[in-house]
């Protein structure tokens, strides 16, 4: 159990086996799925050593020198027997590759404990640690895609469903924590993704090794930050204090549930850079980086320094127009739409179904898949206590609606939906204007995950299975249209949890008729 204490935000005792869930679900998929080959092998032996020392840890709270023993060893024992390590930093500075030379192992070694700590540190919000290593996941997957790594690309994809599991524990208000054993293993499991990327080898190129630090940039600049500011105060850098960036944020008032998110959209920022400059000289990736590092770390010092505090503040023009007779007639009748827009969405969504033809099997499966993934996520007894994941939920299955309608549709369909999201993006205003529904800007930590894993997974498979212009082109389209659907659901899906699960059961069945279309249809 983890107790509450003076360093920590929860206010009652935790337990902190979700680490252990991870380890499981990783190892029987290891060993059902995956040939032991020297890489795997190398992965699993090392994966099992910092299992059993966050384990041990969490347990009977090991001595410091301890972990860090556990944490070296598993670094070791990787490295030497992957023979993997980073040889060449490449030409960070502009002046020639940095060699490590007879140091290699060693220093990979260094790095690896030191994202292992990294996440171990950051692992201070529920749901935090798992968000970042998740969106991080999701990056290092695509370059081990771009670069043909396929086992890189195949630890990935069982790194993010054994954290899509455990995030649906953990995020506010987590009913688990990871403990040591959890943040320890993803640290593990990350770095020796990055290591294994930037051997060369494999694919068109290797992955630059600055490219993956960018990646993982947001934890490790962080400790950084944290120890040298306790070695600038004459502190030890490993002595807890409460100086870490989700701390700052929560110091300026954010509440957790917008730190969460905010954290992860910087996570997510970074891995786009690095996806971006990833074929530009190292040096200027680097420059990039410190920048972004800059203006991130900036912002939130200057913030702190000026004495600004975050605090929902009243729009005092509209309180002065509620006393208006008109205004209050249009509020009113924004207030009545709400049961006509939650009966309209559905019919819409369904009236194209009688146009579309029999979708190829993978796609049939696909659909199948979202439909179970959605109908285990809705929480749909108690969808007021947990609205984030509700509308995540039916996010992800109203995306793949859009996407399969408007891949396989008839032309026309990419009009209608168009013309569709466009007057439900008049009837959000509408209420924004009239009701002042602006929480629905407010996004959950689970609730942006979906979001980024919904827009990202299409990228990722029109990148595996070399999609056509048009094809990408449709994707980033749904993309857009994809928004005013969540506002106006977002809207609809309230502190009603019997007419948020008819909503739900109505999106899901559309999408499973959708899916049976090959079986329904006469051959």
């Amino acid at each position: 159990m983890d107790e509450p204490n003076a360093r920590k935000i929860h206010r009652q005792a935790m337990p902190r086996t979700g680490g252990l869930a991870m380890a499981a679900a990783l190892f029987m998929t290891f060993f059902a799925f995956f040939q032991f080959e020297t890489t795997v092998l190398a992965f699993v032996v090392g994966l099992a050593i910092v299992v059993a020392t966050g384990l041990a840890d969490d347990i009977w709270q090991l001595r410091p020198w301890m972990k860090f023993l556990g944490e070296v060893v598993a670094a070791t024992c990787f490295v030497t027997l992957s023979h993997a390590a980073v040889h060449d930093f490449g030409n960070l500075l502009g002046t020639g590759p940095l060699n490590s030379g007879s140091l290699a192992i060693p220093i990979t070694v260094f790095c690896m404990v030191g994202v292992m700590n990294a996440l171990n540190l950051s692992d201070g919000l529920d749901g935090l640690a798992g968000g970042l290593s998740l969106i991080a996941s999701l990056f290092l997957a695509l370059f081990a895609l771009m670069t043909a790594h396929w086992v890189c690309l195949a630890i990935a994809v069982a790194l993010l469903g054994s954290l899509l599991g455990f995030l649906y524990f953990n995020s506010h208000p987590a009913k688990v924590f990871m403990g040591d054993t959890g943040s320890l293993l993803l640290g593990f499991s990350l770095s020796a993704l990055a290591i294994l990327l930037v051997q060369d080898g494999h694919g068109e190129a290797r992955v630059p090794p600055i490219s993956v630090a960018l990646i993982l940039a947001l934890p490790i600049l962080d400790t950084l930050m944290v120890m040298a500011r306790r070695v600038y105060y004459g502190f030890s850098p490993f002595l807890p204090d409460k100086t870490h960036i989700h701390h700052r944020l929560l110091n300026l008032r954010f509440p957790q549930y917008a730190v969460v998110p905010i954290l992860y959209s910087t996570m997510a920022l970074f891995g786009l850079l690095a996806l971006i400059m990833h074929a530009r000289p190292e040096w200027q990736q680097m420059i990039a980086g410190l920048l972004l590092t800059t203006f991130i770390y900036g912002t939130v010092i200057y913030l702190q320094h000026s004495g600004w505090k975050w605090h929902a503040r009243p729009v005092r023009w509209l309180k002065r127009a509620y006393r208006n007779r008109f205004y209050r007639q249009m509020t009113a009748l924004a207030g009545k739409s709400v049961p006509i827009v939650s009966r309209i969405i559905p019919f819409a969504m369904a009236l194209p179904l009688l146009f579309l033809p029999p979708l190829p099997v993978p796609f049939a499966w696909l659909g199948l898949a979202v439909c179970l993934v959605t109908a285990v996520l809705f929480p749909w007894r108690s969808s007021s206590d947990r609205l984030g994941l509700s509308h995540g939920a039916i996010y992800l299955s109203v995306f793949t609606l859009l996407s399969l309608y408007q891949m396989f549709g008839p032309p026309w369909m990419h009009s209608y939906f168009a013309w569709f999201s466009s007057i439900l993006a008049v009837w959000v205003v509408f209420k924004l204007i009239f009701k002042r529904h602006l929480r629905v800007f407010l996004t959950s930590g689970i609730e942006l995950l979906i979001i980024i894993l919904s827009w990202f997974v299409p990228i990722f498979l029109g990148q595996a299975a070399h999609a056509s212009p048009a094809q990408q082109q449709t994707i980033s389209v749904v993309c857009l249209e994809a928004i005013p659907m969540l506002l106006a659901m977002k809207i609809i899906i309230r502190k009603q949890p019997r007419r948020n699960a008819v909503f739900a059961g109505s999106v899901i069945g559309i999408l499973l008729l959708i899916s049976t279309w090959n079986a329904i249809l006469p051959t």
